[in-house]
């Protein structure tokens, strides 16, 4: 399927159906960049440690060149929404933008109109649009994930769709995994110092956690122990979107605006927080952070292969 021509000390993988990548950096450099090890030891076993094969080195290429530059690091995200106590709308790992949302059996052709608008506007003054940070060959994520985040957008979103998505290349988005992995190879000390970083969202809040009824925040007594007052709104698990005006109206007439906003609602929750923040809420779509990462956090250290 491939084969790899070398020219005035480039390398440039030609692909047969006419998809065409030049690298600006030979083999050693490239491979050099986009395989930093863990960068600590104690986790590294942990981590998924093989490489790309030729097919997923094009696969990330084609990423790259699809999705924006213009993303914070995963702290500078958490930071930008502490300090500007900014709504987070999120795009993740592509499963949204796949299936009966954005694929041939469309289910909710309005819900594929908004994500695709929100991608393409991009953040505003209150609202912190989350994107997956393929360009981010540097970042401190393992290579398990971004083989996981790369094989559900090069499979799972059909192609016709990957060569519409449009982008805001002038503003700035947050990466879309920064809660997630804020805590990955962390030691024991830097989780508690974190965790308290990030509590610093909900401090003396009044929280509304915008659920399914199975979700384990509903039982939890730790982790928002430092909230002023809980409340709850339960939607479905699956097909949120068809409640998703019930619950809009629910929260604009019983709610003010000083009510923090906490929403697990699938791609739901990436409108859902958008469309808030532009009534003044400050809304979080928060995935499954508290699921698979904040409930778990009390080991010593995460593994990331099973989270």
């Amino acid at each position: 399927m491939f084969r790899v021509v070398k020219s005035d000390k480039r390398v440039k993988f030609v692909i047969f159906n006419k998809l065409k990548i030049s690298l600006k950096y030979n083999f050693i450099s490239y491979f050099a960049s986009i395989f930093t090890p863990p960068y600590r030891k104690s986790s590294a076993k942990r981590l998924e440690s093989k490489k790309y094969d030729l097919i997923e080195v094009c696969r990330t290429l084609k990423m790259k060149e699809i999705f924006p530059k213009n993303i914070l690091s995963i702290e500078d995200t958490i930071s930008y929404v502490i300090n500007n106590k900014a709504s987070v709308s999120r795009i993740g790992d592509g499963e949204e933008l796949g299936g009966n949302i954005l694929g041939r059996d469309c289910h909710f052709p309005e819900l594929k109109d908004k994500l695709t608008k929100i991608m393409k506007n991009g953040s505003n003054k209150n609202c912190l649009v989350c994107v997956n940070n393929f360009n981010a060959d540097k970042e401190d994520l393992s290579l398990y994930w971004r083989r996981h985040f790369l094989n559900y957008w090069t499979n799972v979103v059909p192609p016709s769709v990957l060569q519409t998505l449009e982008f805001d290349n002038v503003g700035v988005y947050g990466d879309a995994y920064a809660f997630l992995f804020y805590f990955n190879g962390a030691t024991s000390a830097e989780i508690k110092k974190r965790k308290r970083y990030i509590e610093q969202i909900w401090n003396n809040r009044k929280v509304l956690f915008v659920v399914n009824r199975d979700s384990k925040i509903v039982k939890d007594n730790e982790c928002f122990s430092n909230v002023l007052l809980k409340d709850y709104i339960y939607g479905p698990e699956y097909n949120a979107y068809e409640k998703y005006y019930e619950i809009y109206e629910q929260i604009k007439n019983n709610y003010g605006t000083d009510w923090l906003i906490y929403i697990e609602m699938g791609a739901m929750a990436t409108v859902l927080a958008y469309e808030l923040s532009v009534l003044g809420y400050q809304a979080l779509d928060m995935g499954h952070f508290y699921t698979r990462i904040y409930h778990h956090i009390d080991k010593t250290h995460l593994d990331c292969s099973k989270t």
